[in-house]
């Protein structure tokens, strides 16, 4: 996604109206850019093969290798990707399960590399219970670690976005009234 993106900046930015794609970060795919004309909306072509380019001012879109590493200092410019972290809960409670505070501190050290860092911290629960107490219950593991994230580290509220999203959201597909420990998490993206 980045890579594409990265792309169409590139297009927009190159003097002779080329789109240029660049490999995937840290082992992503390289993805595509795929040219329409304007006019139609018909396919002029495809870039699919990271370090190529093509000039846009033409009718037909035939990509060239470029050297790699010759847009390399744009990666200057990108933040570090997002960091996913999975914290598990004990049934039908907000008490953390063993491992879990292991997995808060190493996710508090990476918050604390990045400058500017935004957090999203997302609630889930098991299939055991209604369906409105368990969108209550994940909403309420997601509060309360985003207050201990800010109890932690002294963090600005505002850095942090939380949600529940009860048992809509399962780890391990279960039916109803079934008690999973994989789906009583709290899912926590730090960017």
């Amino acid at each position: 996604m980045t890579t594409v993106a990265l792309a169409l900046v590139l297009g927009g930015c190159a003097s002779r109206g080329d789109v240029t794609l660049l490999p995937g970060e840290n082992g992503a795919p390289d993805g595509a850019v795929a040219v329409l004309d304007s006019k139609t909306g018909a396919e002029r072509g495809v870039i699919d093969r990271a370090n190529s380019e093509a000039a846009l001012g033409k009718k037909k879109l035939k990509a060239r290798s470029i050297k790699p590493g010759k847009f390399a200092f744009l990666s200057m410019f990108m933040p570090p990707p997002a960091h996913h972290f999975v914290i598990y809960f004990l049934e039908g409670s907000t008490t953390l399960a063993p491992g879990s505070e292991a997995v808060l501190n190493v996710m508090f050290k990476e918050l604390t590399l990045r400058s500017g860092a935004e957090v999203e911290v997302i609630g889930h629960t098991d299939t055991v219970g209604s369906e409105a107490d368990n969108d209550a219950l994940s909403l309420k593991r997601a509060q309360e670690i985003s207050t201990t994230l800010v109890t932690m580290g002294h963090l600005d509220l505002s850095i942090i976005s939380f949600s529940g999203r009860g048992e809509r959201e399962l780890l391990v597909a279960t039916p109803d009234d079934t008690a999973e420990a994989h789906n009583r998490r709290v899912e926590i993206v730090v960017r």
